[in-house]
């Protein structure tokens, strides 16, 4: 066994969280001409907005999870 003090190189103690990697969420470019357009824009808009939402919620409840593991 080797004592932290005794020892040459650092010891990482970090510990990597394992997580989903997520898109960001960026704001689509809009070029909206008619109706239509902005039909298909609003129904995009909520499609990426339900996208962004559930990988934000996957991500929080991967980052709970491993702090709760932490603690035991």
């Amino acid at each position: 066994m080797m004592l932290f003090g005794c020892s040459t190189q650092p010891i990482n103690t970090a510990q990597v969280i394992i997580c989903p990697i997520v898109a960001s969420c960026d704001r689509p470019t809009l070029a909206i001409k008619t109706n239509g357009d902005l039909a298909t824009a609003l129904i995009d808009y909520q499609h990426n907005l339900s996208q962004c939402q559930l990988a934000n919620r996957t991500l929080k409840q991967c980052i709970s999870d491993y702090n709760q593991f932490l603690q035991q």
